[in-house]
């Protein structure tokens, strides 16, 4: 009995249906279309902003996203700080053990 014949006919098996399930990708997408199109679903619909609305807003994630960048920016200080102390430390340690 040779050792890998039950693995080789598996792989021939799935290679054979895989490129079979290729040839029927069409169809799949025909079907899908279909049933959104039969589909019972509301249409979403969403509130309008104003321009008030969409100005306050707009200041808003303006000020989120300055508030964000500051502090990414005091954690990549503090990691490089201590990532260098830490070396730094480490060097010295190994220059003079006691």
């Amino acid at each position: 009995m040779s050792g890998g014949g039950g693995s080789m006919q598996n792989m021939i098996v799935t290679l054979r249906n895989n490129r079979n399930l290729l040839k029927h990708v069409t169809a799949f997408k025909n079907k899908s279309r279909d049933k959104v199109r039969h589909s019972k679903h509301k249409v979403l619909s969403f509130k309008k902003f104003t321009d008030k609305e969409f100005k306050a807003f707009r200041i808003k994630l303006i000020e989120k996203r300055k508030r964000t960048k500051i502090i990414n920016f005091v954690v990549l200080i503090a990691a490089v700080v201590i990532t260098v102390l830490f070396f730094y430390l480490l060097i010295n340690y190994f220059k003079n053990p006691y």
